[in-house]
């Protein structure tokens, strides 16, 4: 249970988004709620040879109920699954990355998802939220026994086309002291076509090595200052700049900047 505490902090940002999206104009992101009715069963793609299947049921941007089974597991720093979810009435299918799926058979466990694809009327559609387990029946040394339901938030829309993150002016400049030190100043802008702000992260690399990273949200242009002291003898260093939408569209671009002397 301690584990399912500390997973309550991963999950905030994307519960915030859900709650931003109830007050977004029409034609943004927009909230949705999914109830998933789960069983742990025999699973040949994963590699435990278990996964979850179910039904559904759902409101918002989603058809109103269908089926769903986990396509396979993946096993890393967090269990998660690739589950796709069927619509009923015929309306397409949409596929969901699920993290920390072992928590769906323990009432409390969390985790958060991802909509990666779809078919039909949602082959566009993309979101991004979180799940918690309402009810949970069975033995955890008897895992096909298992049966689970979670409740799942956040917000989706027909939208697949990711932010269009820019460097507008990056200027550096070496500093008195201390000694090999630079200071780079980026102005940067990440817009998105549905006008909505976006979240954003610079990351300053020389070589392999991160000197320096900031993060933010946007809905214009935003001047970013940070220091950086890079290897002796390293004058040119590698700008990240990564762009996410409300509904988890991604986009990163590079910016080389050559240090003066």
């Amino acid at each position: 249970m301690n584990a399912i505490a500390r997973r309550r902090g991963w999950i905030m940002a994307a519960v915030a988004a859900a709650v931003f999206a109830t007050t977004a104009s029409a034609g943004s992101p927009a909230p949705f709620e999914l109830d998933f009715n789960g069983s742990h069963v025999h699973l040949a793609a994963s590699p435990n040879g278990f996964g979850h299947t179910g039904d559904f049921s759902a409101t918002g941007a989603l058809c109103s109920a269908g089926t769903a089974t986990d396509q396979r597991v993946i096993v890393g720093a967090h269990v998660s699954s690739i589950r796709k979810y069927t619509c009923n009435d015929g309306s397409g299918t949409f596929t969901v990355h699920v993290i920390d799926i072992p928590f769906e058979h323990v009432v409390g466990g969390v985790g958060t998802w991802q909509v990666t694809s779809g078919t039909g009327s949602y082959a566009k559609l993309r979101g991004t939220g979180s799940w918690k387990t309402q009810t949970a029946h069975g033995d955890e040394s008897n895992l096909p026994g298992l049966t689970f339901t979670t409740k799942t938030v956040g917000t989706a829309f027909i939208d697949d086309t990711p932010p269009q993150p820019s460097f507008i002016r990056v200027t550096s400049k070496k500093l008195a002291k201390p000694t090999g030190v630079y200071r780079i100043v980026t102005t940067l802008a990440a817009p998105d076509d549905s006008g909505e702000t976006t979240v954003y992260r610079l990351r300053i690399k020389g070589g392999s090595r991160t000197l320096s990273s900031r993060a933010g949200t946007t809905a214009g242009r935003v001047s970013v200052s940070v220091t950086v002291r890079p290897a002796l003898g390293q004058r040119a260093l590698s700008l990240l700049l990564t762009a996410t939408d409300a509904v988890g569209n991604t986009r990163t671009i590079t910016h080389r900047v050559t240090l003066p002397r």
